[in-house]
């Protein structure tokens, strides 16, 4: 999304950045803005799902081609780790954000477009990836690259921690 300073009378929780920010608005039941914030920084950053935890936190899935190093004063879980990485956002129904993490390789992750949240809170999303990784944040992966791209599926706490 471009910048919008101002969406019906609404000013964002967090502010548009640079190039195409990811940008999340919600609605109340009439279909009137509550609020709406941007998510992203110098690359090109795209959010594709939502899903709702079972204590009913929001939680975003997208790509980013560039470090979103802080989010509304946050740092993230995970940091970024080069090329296009998935970035996993926890948000509160109130528009505030909870935490966030960057999920991948030094190459490319893509299409991150799904992410559920399991009954015991924890995060599961599954997206292409064409990074060699043996550990993921200090854990043994499971089965290596053996393609150019392979589904990659990582669950993740309700923090967004590997």
């Amino acid at each position: 999304a471009g910048d919008v300073p101002n969406f019906a009378g609404l000013t964002p929780g967090n502010l548009y950045n640079f190039g195409n920010d990811g940008a999340v608005l919600s609605l109340n039941p009439a279909g009137a803005a509550r609020w709406y914030s941007f998510i992203g920084d110098a690359g090109g950053d795209a959010l594709y799902d939502v899903t709702f935890t079972p204590e009913g936190e929001i939680v975003l899935i997208g790509n980013t081609t560039a470090d979103i190093p802080t989010l509304a004063g946050l740092t993230p879980v995970l940091p970024y780790n080069g090329g296009s990485d998935a970035v996993v956002v926890r948000m509160s129904t109130s528009g505030s954000f909870l935490s966030y993490s960057f999920v991948g390789g030094a190459t490319n992750e893509f299409e991150a477009m799904q992410v559920r949240a399991l009954p015991s809170g924890s995060l599961l999303t599954a997206f292409r990836s064409n990074s060699a990784l043996a550990t993921f944040n200090g854990t043994p992966v499971r089965r290596g690259l053996t393609g150019d791209f392979d589904i990659a599926i990582y669950q993740l706490d309700a923090n967004g921690d590997f």
